[in-house]
């Protein structure tokens, strides 16, 4: 697995170039205006990745913290962020266990990351864990996957992505829970020097609403919207394919 990652990191961004982070960080913004008295001291980007989205984050909070598993994800976040001046603060944690020295005004878990582990029990904990360090009144964003995504886009396909530096393809069978089982394979080089392999099998798991909702309410957690993919002015749909939630620490 670390194998798999060391290699996807420094290519992570090339691959999920349609991703739009600034779209989620004026979402995230929005939120922290319209419900927080005052602009947030700190911020925490659960399941960073490469920082993309935390970097964004940290021109409007005093200061940002990004936790991930993944060492390599984080050694690209880490050289972003010297790359830019900022000065931010990287934790290799895995959300399940997460541990910080004190409180955040506002978490953000983006990325359908709480969809990637294992189970439920997992999810469970991890949201519990990031929860557990939100200030009270403190806010909490996240987005997952939705049943027709598993079922219509992901369900028994075939997905290729490429970039300069790589080309992955990834296989995907639907699950009688709606999970879905990867096997993603990840070739990076060229064809003069040739290609680096790697393959891993994941999962992503279905997470219903009502289990979301029991484990925030086991969190202290209050929902405050329920919005399309990061556009609060639109409602989800039967044919959304990712849901983004917005809590309150009580």
């Amino acid at each position: 697995m670390m194998d798999f990652y060391e290699t996807l990191a420094p290519v992570y961004d090339g691959l999920n170039r349609d991703a739009d982070y600034q779209k989620m960080a004026d979402c995230v913004k929005s939120c922290l205006e319209d419900y927080l008295p005052n602009p947030p001291e700190i911020l925490l980007d659960a399941g960073c990745g490469t920082g993309s989205l935390t970097l964004l984050l940290s021109e409007f909070a005093e200061n940002i913290i990004g936790a991930d598993a993944s060492y390599d994800m984080l050694c690209v976040a880490r050289n972003k962020a010297l790359a830019e001046g900022k000065d931010i603060l990287f934790l290799e944690q895995s959300l399940e266990e997460l541990d910080l020295y004190g409180t955040v005004d506002g978490a953000v878990c983006t990325m359908d990351t709480l969809n990637h582990l294992p189970d439920f029990s997992a999810f469970s904990a991890a949201l519990a864990r990031i929860a557990l360090f939100i200030a009270p009144g403190g806010l909490f964003l996240l987005d997952l996957n939705t049943a027709y995504k598993h079922q219509t886009v992901l369900a028994n396909s075939t997905i290729v992505k490429e970039s300069e530096e790589a080309f992955c393809v990834w296989e995907n069978s639907l699950e009688p829970d709606l999970s879905v089982s990867m096997t993603v394979n990840l070739f990076v080089g060229d064809e003069e020097m040739g290609y680096d392999r790697r393959t891993t099998t994941q999962k992503e798991i279905m997470i219903p609403e009502e289990t979301l909702f029991s484990a925030a309410k086991e969190a202290d957690l209050v929902l405050l919207e329920r919005f399309d993919d990061y556009d609060r002015k639109e409602k989800p749909t039967e044919e959304t394919q990712r849901i983004t939630y917005l809590f309150q620490k009580k």
